[in-house]
């Protein structure tokens, strides 16, 4: 039986994401590279421009296509991701929840970190293990199925498993998943855990990936997030690799070229891809608990 996690002491039942008493104008105005520069770069972590910067424009898709719901990261560190999280919470006004053990970087100090965006007091913190954590206790504090879920706590593979089956079960019908340092050869523990979870039929799939970062939509989905992802890097005017890296697999997944050329690895990413689309949609497993 999971442990029920533990959330802010005061009432979270109509918490929703309020703007920074430090900068919430600065905040409103900039760009999506002015606010990378001014508020995601003092954050320590790690987190490539190209990566959050297409992170950014599949929020903002979002919130154009009027997908709603919460957004929840797993896993926080300083908070270099949540700090993309809050931009579309801000402008959505949603809530806003974030998982993490802070036994590296202790609570207070991540809230200090990120007062300049948001009011850490909006954002329902849990502190606790995301292996712990059921589906049903997580929706509960969540409050609707989540729009979007980053996955990046537990690099273990176990852990990366059970994050991606919570993910499978909670995701909102046109949701997106972000999961951190799959194809980083230093993060051996995500690649397994990546490729256990698809060693079966499931209601996820993959439709982009880059910098380290797999993008998971539901299968019904992928195409239109397919589609969506291509147009957002074709029309990228700032960043010089755009328009010289992409190409399209034929299947449901796009795929860039950030590196130098690798073809096994290249080769290893396309089956991995073409393998998974063309999975049929399935439910959670049997030995999977329910909601």
């Amino acid at each position: 039986m999971a442990m029920a996690p533990r959330a802010n002491e005061r009432g979270y039942e109509n918490l929703t994401i309020k703007p920074s008493l430090v900068d919430a104008a600065k905040v409103a105005a900039a760009d999506d590279y002015e606010y990378l520069r001014a508020f995601v770069h003092p954050l320590p972590g790690w987190l490539v421009d190209y990566a959050a910067i297409r992170i950014l424009d599949l929020l903002a898709w979002q919130e154009q296509n009027a997908i709603r719901g919460p957004l929840f990261e797993i896993g926080v560190y300083h908070g270099r991701s949540l700090g993309l999280t809050l931009r579309s919470a801000l402008r959505a006004k949603e809530r806003v929840v974030a998982l993490d053990t802070f036994q590296f970087v202790p609570l207070e100090t991540v809230k200090t970190g990120i007062a300049p965006i948001a009011d850490p007091e909006s954002i329902v913190w849990l502190q606790t293990s995301s292996n712990v954590c059921s589906s049903r206790q997580l929706l509960q504090i969540l409050g609707a199925d989540p729009r979007f879920i980053s996955i990046d706590g537990s690099h273990e593979c176990d852990d990366v498993f059970w994050d991606l089956r919570l993910a499978e079960d909670m995701l909102a019908a046109r949701g997106f998943v972000a999961v951190d340092d799959f194809m980083n050869m230093v993060a051996m523990g995500v690649n397994v855990g990546v490729h256990n979870f698809f060693a079966t039929p499931r209601n996820l799939a993959p439709f982009a990936y880059t910098s380290n970062k797999l993008f998971l939509c539901r299968p019904q989905l992928a195409p239109s997030y397919r589609h969506a992802f291509e147009q957002m890097v074709v029309a990228d005017r700032i960043e010089p690799r755009s328009p010289r890296l992409i190409k399209p697999c034929g299947v449901n997944c796009l795929w860039l070229r950030l590196d130098k050329p690798r073809p096994r690895i290249e080769l290893l990413i396309f089956r991995f891809f073409r393998r998974v689309s063309q999975q049929k949609e399935t439910t959670a497993s049997p030995d999977w608990p329910a909601r």
